[in-house]
């Protein structure tokens, strides 16, 4: 099938609503589109990473149903591939932008307990924040080929939800914090496309 022929198969594909889909990652390498669905929910109680693709760049309507109504990181040349499928992804993740958001909201949470002045409190312990990546160079994992790349990025945002959920733990038991008692989604900073 050609990527401008339309994706059939007699029914229309299920969309689970946005806040329970997975998000994900899209990589290229010749031929092949590497997609990597990973889970950012609070405490999904499995695994992060969710399921790996890596099918033919002639197998769009697959590529197209994984894709659909999701967050997406990708590389530049999975976003290529995308666009030469005709592929259009509403919303683009920014690891830059995510990872300055954790920063930013962890800040906050650590001004607010220093605002508290008391000694009596017991201070929070932050995890380490995701290392930053650059999208241009992206990182590689141990994996084989094509995948290393995929894997790599799966694997950060994966660690972005964990840490989120690391500071979150330390958030929801101090009161005196901001953002309610209730977990609050992994703050992933996106760009809607066109």
């Amino acid at each position: 099938m050609s990527s401008s022929q339309h994706c059939t198969s007699g029914e229309p594909a299920a969309v689970l609503p946005a806040p329970t889909r997975a998000d994900c990652v899209v990589d290229a390498r010749d031929d092949a589109v590497i997609v990597w669905h990973v889970n950012t929910s609070p405490a999904p109680g499995l695994s992060r990473l969710t399921g790996a693709w890596t099918l033919d760049i002639n197998e769009g309507c697959k590529i197209r149903l994984l894709v659909a109504e999701r967050r997406v990181l990708s590389t530049s040349s999975g976003k290529e591939a995308l666009g030469r499928l005709g592929i259009t992804v509403p919303v683009l993740i920014s690891a830059a932008a995510t990872r300055a958001r954790l920063l930013s909201e962890r800040d906050e949470l650590q001004t607010a307990y220093e605002a508290q002045g008391r000694k009596d409190l017991v201070a929070p312990t932050w995890p380490l924040l995701p290392a930053p990546i650059d999208m241009q160079n992206p990182p590689s994992a141990k994996s084989p080929e094509p995948t290393q790349v995929a894997l790599a990025l799966a694997r950060w945002l994966a660690q972005v939800a964990t840490v989120w959920e690391q500071i979150e733990a330390q958030r929801v038991v101090r009161a005196y914090m901001p953002g309610g008692r209730e977990r609050r989604p992994t703050p992933i900073v996106t760009s809607e496309v066109g």
